[in-house]
């Protein structure tokens, strides 16, 4: 829920917030994909050290929770999401 001033009734906004989290989702999956291209050492660093994986899975996996919690009406999850 957002706030609106001091004295308004709280107001939610998890439609918007759900769309702008698709949206980054699919600008982080892109960009995710781009390294991947612009830099090819990167896929060998990963078959060097295997637990560099994690972080591209986390990127993407990671926002790709906020509208799942924001459906739920679980708004601390969405954020940790986040």
């Amino acid at each position: 829920m957002v706030v609106c001033g001091c004295n308004s009734k709280p107001r939610a906004q998890p439609v918007n917030a759900a769309v702008k989290s698709r949206h980054h989702l699919v600008g982080r999956t892109v960009l995710t994909a781009v390294t991947f291209t612009v830099q090819p050492q990167v896929t060998t660093n990963f078959k060097t050290w295997s637990v560099g994986y994690i972080f591209p899975l986390l990127a993407v996996a990671g926002p790709a929770g906020v509208p799942v919690e924001l459906r739920r009406k679980n708004q601390l999850n969405a954020f940790l999401a986040s």
